[in-house]
């Protein structure tokens, strides 16, 4: 499955953390950690593919067109980044219920409070159902991204077994030892967006300003 693939959610959570206007300084965080999470688990992931070198299953080989970065099977990459991903959000769970609680929960009371129903009966339980529901999806989508890997022919059995305990013990280290605070975040996140602002700037003075206008004749 491709949404286990790192070149999905490498560039996917790069992205979300510089643009300007996404989340908020709490999501960015955890984004900018899951991130930081990644990079580890190549590193980590590599250096035990290179050392154990176990070949990939012979079987299946050439039934479906795939694109493999490495010809290693041990461990699976793609549950380690599954697994990761998952306990990354549990572990931020308290983060996502008081968000919960400070904007979603409030926005909902003021556009339904002349409905008595939802008011009194639904938005109170909203909180745990959401919960549950993410849980239920999230689970689902690692149990779906570990199994396609053995069913696909990529990997044998111990290699997403291995992955996913890998996966587990990668995050622990990430959240624990390699974390960055909210304000390591949001202090970078201003660096490299005003960054981008200058370079946006000069590209724009190169293209649409003077300079460009004075040294080239449009006819």
């Amino acid at each position: 499955m491709f949404s286990g693939d790192g070149l999905f959610w490498l560039p996917a959570t790069a992205a979300f953390w510089l643009s300007p206007g996404a989340g908020r300084p709490e999501t960015r965080m955890f984004v900018f950690n899951v991130f930081i999470g990644l990079i580890f688990d190549l590193f980590v992931v590599g250096c035990i593919k290179a050392a154990v070198r176990r070949k990939r299953p012979t079987y299946n080989r050439g039934h479906l067109v795939v694109v493999s970065m490495d010809k290693w099977s041990f461990p699976s990459g793609h549950s380690t980044r599954a697994l990761m991903i998952v306990t990354f959000i549990w572990l931020y769970l308290p983060m996502w219920q008081d968000l919960l609680k400070r904007h979603w929960n409030p926005y909902l009371a003021v556009r339904y409070e002349e409905n008595i129903f939802l008011s009194e009966y639904v938005l109170p339980c909203i909180e745990n159902w959401i919960v549950a529901i993410a849980n239920t999806v999230l689970i689902i989508w690692a149990l779906a991204t570990v199994a396609s890997r053995v069913v696909l022919g990529r990997h044998y059995f111990l290699d997403v077994i291995g992955g996913v305990v890998i996966g587990i013990l990668e995050t622990l280290v990430a959240h624990y030892i390699l974390y960055v605070p909210q304000k390591v975040s949001e202090l970078q996140h201003a660096w490299v967006i005003s960054r981008f602002s200058l370079y946006e700037e000069a590209v724009w003075r190169f293209f649409h300003g003077q300079w460009f206008t004075t040294h080239f004749q449009f006819r």
